[in-house]
């Protein structure tokens, strides 16, 4: 067997494990495959009888790695796994349950998710709504549906892609809502809105501020999903959450355990509207689970109809991106909003400093950003952000103003991971901040640039970090090492352009990355199986 095929961080882990039993030292495949599946995103292994998922052949371009796998698997000391059939706690590092293996923390996190989604299931909103109501207003047929739900489920999932109207309706949604309550109970009812980052969730709060006129009066501010549940602080939030009703947007970039603690927090009775796009890059962490949920939930709304006509072609070229259509795609890569840059035409410098001129010379009101599906290398966004910067520097002569991401989260501040701002420095040639250095943000807030958090040049974002976030021009750089990443990245990269997408990269690098389309994997769909009596 190739051992080149793993990190040294797997083969160490796998080393570790298998320390106390030197006799089993042939269990060591099996530990690193599922260490490796973990790495790439899947919760767990699903070894049948007649294959494997995921592929180990498409995980590790491997053949015949499924008998060796099996074989491997029957080494397995029974100090390290434990059938949870049999013995539910979970204690032993691996769990097994039925043909599905998995990490103790994802089997907790995955069965979390599945137990609060079954309860809030099969509960009624404790404040019900009355059944008439009228907003005044033509809608479309799902956006009505959506909007029933909201009033009679406990748990609604609404996706769609860009220029769908998610926040829109999101908004109508609570105006319905609200209509419905007795005057005294709308009064005291309680609504918090949330998303992964500061800026996905200021986004949220600014769409429904101006779909829905009234709901600056409700007083509700948007805040990270991880401020809204006490994620990295160190005093107990209220559990469950007081709210009677959660909105929580970019529901794609939620990782399992994050969804987990989102939904155990929900308190019966309340409501929770998830809403996402679930074409776009799943999360940095483990899981796909706002995918999973979208394809089990029974009250669910997808928003198929773009209401924006400026976005019709980039919605086009969205839509053979997620079919995988090279050809189709390419065909309108080629006429305006969509342009392509091949890099044999135009070096990688020259297409930086072009970009830098570009930052300088930016109209005020217009928005600009590079992307890259990378952070590290050449194409990374930190090389890529450091020679924009002193580019820019060089022919700097007054204040130099930059773009920034803040990249950690600050709650004294309010400033949180992923939230876009703007650095003012006095002299752009000394390194490092001075006291009169600036930082504004939205909501017309500045701080001094030593307060902040930790941050960097935001000039160029990695796609993951671009969620969230919308610009009215973006350019996706498509490096060699794209198509590991897959076609979600570049469909992640269009929703984020409102006018205009230019790709720099070869046709042969976007068509690998169209063809590749792998799906994570996870145990969800075992479990409603498992619960509907099949073995």
């Amino acid at each position: 067997m190739n051992e080149t095929l793993f990190s040294s961080v797997e083969e160490a882990l796998a080393e570790r494990l298998l320390a106390p039993y030197p006799e089993h030292a042939k269990a060591a495949f099996f530990i690193k495959v599922l260490l490796f599946a973990a790495k790439k995103g899947h919760l767990c292994l699903h070894i049948g009888d007649d294959k494997i998922e995921p592929s180990i052949h498409e995980l590790l371009n491997l053949d015949q790695g499924d008998s060796v796998i099996k074989e491997s698997l029957k080494y397995l000391p029974p100090s390290l796994i434990q059938d949870v059939d049999l013995e539910p706690s979970a204690l032993k590092p691996i769990c097994k349950r039925g043909n599905y293996y998995y990490f103790q923390r994802y089997f907790r996190a995955e069965s979390a998710v599945y137990r609060e989604w079954q309860r809030l299931l099969k509960t009624l909103p404790k404040i019900a709504s009355q059944l008439a109501f009228d907003l005044g207003e033509q809608l479309l047929e799902e956006q009505k549906a959506a909007i029933e739900l909201a009033c009679q489920k406990s748990f609604v999932i609404l996706s769609g892609g860009p220029g769908t109207g998610k926040t829109f309706t999101a908004g109508r949604m609570v105006k319905a809502l609200l209509q419905r309550l007795p005057l005294e109970t709308r009064k005291n009812f309680k609504i918090a809105l949330a998303a992964p980052t500061g800026k996905a969730a200021a986004q949220l709060e600014g769409s429904l501020n101006k779909s829905f006129v009234d709901f600056q009066q409700l007083n509700i501010t948007g805040q990270t999903l991880h401020s809204l549940l006490g994620v990295g602080k160190q005093e107990q939030l209220e559990a469950p959450l007081p709210f009677d009703l959660i909105i929580v947007d970019e529901s794609s970039m939620i990782d399992v355990e994050l969804m987990a603690k989102l939904l155990t927090s929900v308190k019966t009775g309340a409501r929770l509207i998830l809403i996402g796009d679930e074409n776009q890059l799943p999360p940095v962490e483990a899981g796909c689970i706002f995918a999973d949920l979208k394809a089990l939930h029974p009250f669910t709304v997808t928003l198929k109809q773009c209401l924006r006509a400026e976005l019709k072609e980039l919605v086009d070229f969205g839509k053979y991106v997620n079919l995988g259509k090279c050809n189709e795609a390419l065909s309108l890569l080629k006429s305006p909003p969509l342009h392509h840059i091949d890099p044999l035409q135009v070096p990688f410098k020259t297409l930086l400093e072009g970009v830098a001129d570009q930052y300088c010379h930016q109209k005020e009101g217009k928005s600009f950003c590079l992307l890259t599906p990378l952070r590290q290398g050449p194409f990374g966004n930190q090389a890529i952000n450091q020679f924009i910067a002193d580019f820019i520097k060089k022919r700097s002569k007054g204040t130099f103003k930059a773009p920034i991401i803040i990249t950690a989260n600050d709650s004294k501040l309010g400033l949180f991971n992923g939230e876009l701002g703007l650095l003012e420095k006095q002299d752009p040639h000394q390194e490092g901040l001075s006291a009169q250095d600036k930082a504004f943000f939205s909501n017309h807030r500045c701080f001094f640039a030593l307060m902040l958090p930790r941050f960097e040049y935001a000039y160029c974002l990695s796609v993951h970090k671009s969620q969230g976030s919308e610009f009215d021009e973006i350019m996706l750089v498509l490096p060699e090492g794209s198509e590991h990443f897959g076609r979600k990245v570049i469909y992640t990269a269009i929703t984020r352009a409102r006018k205009k997408m230019t790709i720099y990269g070869s046709e042969e690098i976007f068509k690998k990355t169209l063809q590749n389309h792998a799906p994570r994997f996870s145990g969800i769909q075992g479990l409603v199986q498992c619960s509907q009596g099949c073995s």
